[in-house]
């Protein structure tokens, strides 16, 4: 079920092993958080969110998802 939501939410998903916790944070085996499923969820509804944290920060203005990663990636979807 969670494949699929990051499928439904992001189009593609990268292969791997991920940690997905009770509050449904996801991040890349023994790595930091990277997005929250529930938040991604909150977005596509139209409302807008922000985090940051060690793995990056997240946002929405409730139309498009981006992350940016510590090193300066930054991916968006929803443009």
């Amino acid at each position: 079920m969670e494949y699929q939501a990051i499928i439904a939410a992001f189009g593609y998903a990268i292969p791997g092993r991920y940690w997905l916790d009770a509050v449904g944070n996801v991040g890349v085996e023994g790595g930091p958080l990277l997005f929250n499923i529930h938040a991604i969820g909150m977005a596509q509804s139209g409302h807008g969110w922000y985090h940051s944290g060690p793995g990056g920060c997240m946002g929405s203005d409730g139309q498009s998802i981006y992350y940016t990663a510590p090193g300066g990636e930054t991916f968006m979807t929803g443009i």
